[in-house]
């Protein structure tokens, strides 16, 4: 029988645990690369005489749960029953309220944005949340 070599450390193509570690922490920092910090609108809308032709999402990375639980607090008002579900944060109210509170903009600012746009930012929020952690 043949003798096998085992390595460890990298060497000769072996991976040690912590090298591991880094791989998969390098891929969640380039998919989190993807998340466009301004998310460029298909359709402008206007909101008190300004047209708005993106939307600022920077605020995500520096996002505190304060903010969260006020984005939670404003869906009740609104009668949004999905805050009192499992996961309210992936619902499109939620990441329009969210982009509100980030950008400092009153909270019905992207009630007349485009449709296809509203889900375009619901589903970047969501992927931030979810799958960029």
């Amino acid at each position: 029988m043949g003798r096998q070599n085992k390595t460890t450390g990298g060497e000769n193509g072996g991976a040690s645990a912590t090298e591991e570690a880094n791989v998969k922490q390098g891929a969640a920092g380039a998919v989190q690369d993807k998340v466009p910090a301004i998310m460029p609108l298909e359709v402008p809308f206007e909101f008190e005489g300004e047209t708005y032709e993106s939307i600022d999402l920077s605020g995500l990375a520096t996002a505190r749960a304060e903010d969260m639980c006020e984005v939670d607090e404003e869906a009740k008002r609104q009668g949004d029953s999905s805050v009192n579900g499992l996961h309210p944060e992936i619902t499109r109210k939620y990441a329009m309220l969210l982009a509100c509170r980030l950008n400092r903009k009153p909270y019905n600012w992207l009630d007349k944005m485009n449709a296809k746009d509203s889900i375009r930012l619901r589903e970047t929020v969501t992927a931030f949340f979810y799958f960029m952690a």
